[in-house]
């Protein structure tokens, strides 16, 4: 990295970004005024391959993500337009922006919906029944030995996937949309001096699936380390739904936005425990309430009552 540095940025000054649960590294280079992003994916080559082929699909969109100016492939590096300081959550929470935060973030998921036709050499991930259990397992291998402090019995893990599959098959989603997957505030840019949509910039694309597409929504709503309420979800909900052509889908998309939901922040319980006990990052765990708050909601909708109870007898109220 330093020789790359001395070698396009000499005389540069350099500061290293705070970075969330990743591998990466991020720099802010500034040279003659003006300022770029370095990116150092050398420990994470395979989602840096991942990050490239996907800017190519994104790139021909009418979206905001960075540019890539330059990027070496062998080293894991590449150099992206600065997006700035204006994260979506140091402003979510103000009243005065929020719903305008929410709306572009919005605008930009009926782009992708309305604009992205996958080809089959496009090479991402499609979602199905064996990833579902993969990411719904960290509860089971992670939070619950945590919080229980014993081990699980196999009557136990065997009724948590039971009732999860038989979930996963009634709710037949539909599996032809671009997400994101990580589409939620700390990804999310406001760049004030765009137009319309092009307000909200989009980064961190690199893990993005073909999914249903209630599931950027969900975590754009439903964020799992913070409560954002200054917002009209059903309004935005039903926008989405209108403008893509799925209004009479809306019933059923509120059922397929509580169980990506449930089972999404089932998911993200049990990482942040595992953040916590192979990284030693202990400021994962103050977002377990704020996870639980939106796992319990989304539990509301009867369609999960076998879930609901699952979890109520498991783990008490005052254990969670």
């Amino acid at each position: 990295m330093k020789d790359f540095i001395n070698k396009n940025f000499k005389g540069a000054s350099v500061k290293k970004i705070e970075q969330d649960a990743s591998n990466r590294t991020y720099y802010r280079v500034i040279i003659k005024k003006k300022s770029y992003i370095l990116l150092d994916s050398k420990k994470e080559l395979k989602q840096f391959n991942s990050l490239l082929n996907i800017y190519e699909i994104l790139n021909d969109l009418d979206i905001s993500i960075p540019r890539i100016y330059d990027f070496d492939k062998n080293l894991g590096i590449a150099v992206l337009e600065d997006f700035g300081e204006k994260r979506f959550d140091k402003l979510i929470h103000k009243k005065d922006y929020c719903n305008i935060l929410m709306k572009s973030a919005v605008d930009n998921l009926i782009e992708f919906k309305n604009s992205i036709k996958i080809k089959n050499e496009s090479n991402i991930l499609v979602y199905n029944y064996k990833n579902f259990i993969q990411e719904i397992s960290e509860f089971i291998d992670w939070y619950l030995p945590f919080v229980l402090k014993k081990e699980l019995k196999k009557s136990v893990i065997d009724n948590f996937y039971e009732i999860w599959t038989q979930k996963y098959d009634e709710i037949k989603l539909e599996l032809d949309t671009f997400c994101h997957k990580d589409f939620f505030c700390n990804n999310l840019f406001f760049l004030p001096d765009r137009k319309k949509h092009l307000k909200c910039g989009i980064i961190d694309y690199q893990d993005a699936i073909i999914s249903d597409n209630a599931l950027d929504l969900v975590s754009l709503f439903e964020d799992s380390r913070r409560l954002i309420k200054n917002f009209n979800k059903d309004e935005l909900i039903e926008f989405y739904l209108q403008k893509t052509n799925k209004i009479n889908q809306i019933n059923n998309f509120y059922k397929k936005i509580d169980f990506i939901g449930a089972a999404r922040q089932t998911r993200i319980l049990g990482r942040w425990i595992k953040l916590y006990k192979l990284n030693k990052k202990e400021n994962y765990i103050q977002y377990i309430p704020s996870t639980w708050f939106w796992l319990e909601k989304n539990l509301q909708n009867d369609f999960l009552s076998k879930i609901r109870n699952f979890y109520n007898e498991l783990i008490p109220v005052g254990k969670r």
